[in-house]
């Protein structure tokens, strides 16, 4: 098993090779520390790991900014400690020490086995009722903090552990504290933060669920649980904003691939080779594929790579002018990776986007671009609805889909820009958004108006003279916009 130091991890940012060892201290000593499985990493900064140390599995906490080490090592076990003190379910430290060139430090907890993060379940939960109870006692966990003057600003899921049938909380680092309780606004702003992490579809579950917040924090007052909603839908929006400030840049989730002549953001999950094919062979894998649409606009084919099959669409230029056009303007495929992504967090289902790249000029000059998506072996639904007869119930889900996506859309005040029925699917009961390059999201509530509405023509018009034409146009009816 190869040995690294932090100078390889520096090296390596993101891309870590496992297992690995590392020689750490022991008292005047040194151990050897055997790292399994990385569980996060923050390049540059800090590594989370699953570890083997003293004949037992541990989690380990690797501090390694060439700058902060010491200070982040401190912080975390700082927050860690108070969690403790103040009686708060987080897990053990079992030892705190550095590595052997004393270029780094480590704090080595207690390895809760068989335990998810509440954003795994959320995420994996084929019923969205099991993920009830790990929730509600996560909501018992932050009543109890803010009542102990305790609380981590940048909230989310993945800080809380689900461990027989117990809520643990995570990162001490990120922990915040007062003398006595935390002020009910400064409070309710953070646990609206952790609602707005949820889809719009769990909201009703908000009013027990402030109830249960209540016997660990004390009251709510009626006027704050009336705006309640309100801030988890500013929470939502600032997510959301977020999210679209970073679509474009290396993640957790995401590489970016930059050179002359490309630039690409590439889904983690696909393989760096496979990704540089793509990069290097897009229109060879296309003239490969089976061809699905063979427009002027784009070109669209089914692709297989490493067994597996994808759906690539390639944005033409169709005259020397739009190559001058949108040489300087953000390409259509940016605009489906963003747009998918965005759709994800608002619980909107999308084909998983996987890469999009644009080919350049001296770095800055747009030409061609292109989109790898999730290929979902289904009908579109207009060929869906044309093929068959459906039953009563088929097509209550389809209306009760749609009604869904029309709330969403008033929701966070998105426009499609192109709602033919060919740019659904409706599969294994979820509906799916396809086509993604003209949807908008509005600040403005008149353009936002004038646009959904201009939305809801085109999608009336697909049903015109149909079986199910007044079934739909009930629907478009019945949306509700705020005042």
């Amino acid at each position: 098993m190869a040995f690294l130091t932090i100078k390889d991890l520096l090296k390596m940012r993101r891309d870590i090779p496992v297992p690995f060892s590392m020689r750490i201290k022991k008292d005047i000593t040194e151990e050897t520390l055997e790292v399994k499985r990385v569980l996060r990493v923050v390049p540059g900064k800090r590594l989370t790991a699953l570890c083997f140390w003293r004949e037992k599995d541990v989690v380990v906490k690797l501090f390694f900014h060439p700058m902060r080490w010491e200070k982040n090592q401190s912080r975390d076990l700082f927050g860690t400690s108070l969690l403790l003190e103040r009686g708060l379910t987080t897990p053990l430290i079992l030892n705190d020490t550095v590595t052997a060139d004393r270029k780094a430090a480590l704090i080595i907890m207690e390895y809760l086995k068989d335990g998810n993060t509440l954003n795994y379940i959320n995420r994996e939960a084929k019923n969205k009722n099991d993920t009830y109870l790990p929730i509600e006692k996560a909501v018992l966990l932050i009543g109890e903090c803010h009542k102990k003057g305790v609380w981590q600003p940048d909230i989310h899921l993945d800080n809380f552990y689900f461990y027989r049938n117990e809520i643990y909380l995570l990162d001490g680092g990120d922990v915040k504290s007062v003398a006595g309780p935390l002020k009910d606004s400064y409070a309710l702003t953070n646990l609206a933060l952790f609602f707005a992490q949820f889809d719009v579809d769990f909201d009703i579950n908000i009013s027990s669920l402030l109830n249960k917040y209540e016997e660990k924090a004390g009251p709510i007052s009626e006027s704050a649980r009336c705006t309640f909603p309100l801030g988890i839908k500013k929470a939502r929006i600032k997510r959301l904003e977020k999210l679209w400030r970073k679509v474009f840049r290396s993640t957790t989730s995401n590489r970016i691939i930059k050179t002359s002549d490309r630039f690409a953001v590439c889904d983690r999950k696909l393989r760096e080779k496979e990704c540089k094919n793509i990069l290097l062979g897009a229109d060879k894998y296309m003239d490969e594929g089976a061809a699905l649409k063979a427009g002027n606009a784009s070109t669209v084919a089914e692709v297989t790579l490493n067994n597996a099959e994808y759906v690539l669409k390639r944005y033409n230029l169709k005259s020397t002018w739009r190559s001058v056009k949108y040489a300087f303007r953000s390409s259509r495929a940016s605009r489906s990776w963003r747009n998918a992504l965005a759709l994800n967090m608002m619980g909107i289902n999308t084909p998983h986007p996987y890469l999009f790249f644009e080919e350049r000029i001296l770095w800055h000059f747009r030409s061609r671009a292109f989109f790898l998506s999730e290929n979902i072996k289904a009908l579109n639904l207009l060929d869906y609805m044309n093929s068959r007869v459906l039953k009563d119930v088929e097509i209550k889900l389809i209306i009760d889909a749609f009604k869904r996506l029309f709330k969403l859309m008033v929701y966070y005040k998105i426009s499609h820009g192109d709602m033919k029925a060919t740019n659904f699917i409706f599969h294994e009961n979820k509906l799916f958004v396809l086509d993604l390059d003209s949807m908008n999201r509005h600040r403005n509530p008149y353009f936002f108006r004038r646009a959904i509405q201009k939305d809801l023509n085109r999608f009336l018009k697909n049903w015109a003279g149909g079986k199910y034409e007044s079934e739909f146009e009930r629907l478009v009816a019945s949306i509700e916009f705020p005042a």
